[in-house]
């Protein structure tokens, strides 16, 4: 059997010793290597607290926004009700009006065939004023049918926006719907990550 001298022995002591600490040091770089990676993974597929912040803040301001036009389509139609309301109100009592005049000018004429058959079948005054009463049932039945056509044109109109407005309307509470989904999305994953106010 051949014996090793001493050096020798050291030597591959060392060069083992060696080889271990450059595997300890490779496989040490190894390991943070793949550390780095999964943390930038992890941070990709889970936002922190700032991008959350910040998408609660986006989801606020989206759904502030849509409610804001939501309220202004409520007002806009509560209006247009209203108006509508008023105005056929304001039809009922200018049909009462014209169904007056139009009876003014029926009894003003049958006066005027009277006072034309027999002067004295009538009041004294009454015959000749037969003309005056004509002309003023005349005057009012020509504003009531006027006044019809107005009214009739703006409650049309009214109409019209209302049922425009009762679209856009539903659009809106949809989207409102919406809005309020995406921030009540972002106020979860907000709590989930741990983040706080």
């Amino acid at each position: 059997m051949k014996v090793e001298p001493a050096s020798e022995i050291h030597e591959k002591h060392w060069a083992n010793r060696s080889r271990q600490m450059r595997l300890a040091l490779i496989l040490l770089v190894l390991i943070f290597i793949i550390l780095g990676v999964v943390t930038v993974l992890t941070r990709a597929q889970s936002p922190n607290c700032v991008d959350l912040k910040r998408r609660v803040d986006d989801a606020t301001r989206a759904y502030q926004t849509v409610l804001t036009q939501s309220q202004t389509i409520d007002r806009k139609f509560a209006t247009y009700e209203l108006t509508i309301r008023k105005l056929q109100d304001e039809l009922i009592v200018n049909d009462k009006r014209k169904v007056g005049a139009e009876r003014d000018i029926a009894e003003a004429q049958r006066d005027r065939a009277r006072c034309e058959r027999d002067r004295g079948l009538l009041a004294k005054d009454a015959c000749a004023n037969v003309t005056h009463r004509t002309d003023t049932a005349e005057k009012r039945l020509a504003y009531a049918r006027a006044n019809e056509n107005r009214l009739e044109a703006g409650l049309s109109e009214n109409q019209q926006r209302l049922a425009t407005t009762k679209a856009t309307l539903r659009a809106v509470s949809a989207n409102l719907r919406s809005a309020q989904q995406d921030l009540d999305e972002a106020n979860k994953a907000y709590a989930a990550h741990g983040c706080v106010n």
